[in-house]
C-alpha cells in the first residue's frame, strides 16, 4: 500500500460501509475538486482519523470489520482489513486500505516512493532500498508508539498513484532501475544456463543479495580463484577498491550502488 487515494475515493469506500463516525466524525465537509485543495481534505481526514476518541475508534472498527466480513474474498480492501484486523485489532493502520493504494507487484517490478509518502509492505518478497534517514515514521499496524503531530508534519497528502518501475535492460542480460535520486541505483542480473554474470564497470561499493540459486564472485583478471560463493537469501558487500568482479553460477542477484561516479567508500 503507498500513497494517498483521491478524495472521492476514500469517500466511495467509507459510504459502503455506512458508518456514523465516518459521517460526522471523519469527513472533512464537501468534496473538493482537482488540484491542490485535494491535499487540505486528505490532511483533515487522516487527522481526524488519527485523533479519534476511543470510544469512537471503536466503533468504526467494528463497522468497517462488519463490513469486510461482507465482502471477504469480493474485494481486496475487504480481505486486507481482515487479515489486519487479525494481527492489530483496534488499530487505527486497520483502515489503510480504504486511504491508501493497494499495489500488487509482478516478479521484476518494482515500487518508487519519495520521502513523505505513507506506505506498508503487506506481503511476499521484496528487495528494499533507501537512502539514509533519521526521520522514519510509523503510522500504525504497530504496537509502538505513534508520534501524530511529527508524522502529520512529514507526511505528504497529495493523491498520487503508485509509480512502478519495470527496469530498463542492460548489457548482459540484466535490468537497471532508474529512481530520481542521487543516492542509489539498483540492478539485477540472472544467470540461467551458468554462462556466468557480468557486473560491468562501475564505480562505487556494491551492495547485493542473491534471490536465487547459487554464485560464485569472481575478480576480473583472476578467473581461477572464487573470491565468494553465495546462496539465495545470503547478501554481500563488494568495496570499490576490490574492482571490477564477474559471477559464475547458476542463480539471480540484486545489486545495490551508487551513481555518477562516486567512488570513495566514504561516500
Amino acid at each position: 500500500m503507498c500513497g494517498f487515494r483521491e478524495p472521492g475515493e476514500i469517500d466511495r469506500l467509507y459510504h459502503g460501509v455506512g458508518s456514523r463516525v465516518y459521517r460526522d466524525v471523519l469527513r472533512p465537509a464537501g468534496l473538493p475538486p482537482d488540484g491542490g485543495e485535494q491535499e487540505g481534505w486528505s490532511r483533515g481526514f487522516f487527522q481526524n482519523l488519527m485523533n479519534l476518541s476511543t470510544a469512537d475508534l471503536e466503533e468504526l472498527d467494528k463497522d468497517v470489520h462488519t463490513w469486510a466480513l461482507s465482502q471477504q474474498g469480493i474485494i481486496t480492501e475487504a480481505d486486507l482489513i481482515l487479515l489486519f484486523h487479525s494481527i492489530h485489532p483496534r488499530d487505527v493502520g486497520v483502515q489503510a486500505p480504504f486511504f491508501l493504494n493497494v499495489v500488487k507487484l509482478k516478479p521484476g517490478e518494482a515500487l518508487y516512493q519519495p520521502a513523505g509518502v505513507l506506505h506498508a509492505y503487506v506481503e511476499g518478497m521484496g528487495i528494499e532500498v533507501m537512502a539514509n534517514s533519521d526521520n522514519v515514521l510509523r503510522g500504525g499496524l504497530t504496537a509502538k508508539h505513534v508520534d501524530v503531530p511529527e508524522l502529520l508534519k512529514v507526511l505528504s497528502f497529495r493523491p498520487r498513484s503508485a509509480d512502478i518501475v519495470r527496469g530498463i535492460p542492460i548489457d548482459g542480460g540484466g535490468r537497471r532501475y532508474d529512481v530520481p535520486v542521487e543516492e542509489f541505483v539498483l540492478f539485477y542480473f540472472s544467470s540461467e544456463n551458468h554462462d556466468g554474470i557480468e557486473r560491468g564497470k562501475r564505480s562505487s561499493i556494491d551492495i547485493g543479495i542473491c534471490t536465487e540459486g547459487e554464485l560464485f564472485l569472481i575478480k576480473n583478471g583472476q578467473t581461477d580463484e572464487r573470491v565468494l560463493h553465495i546462496v539465495k537469501g545470503e547478501s554481500f558487500l563488494v568495496p570499490w577498491s576490490f574492482g571490477e568482479y564477474s559471477f559464475t553460477g547458476k542463480g539471480s542477484v540484486y545489486i545495490a550502488s551508487v551513481p555518477g561516479g562516486k567512488n570513495r567508500e566514504s561516500e
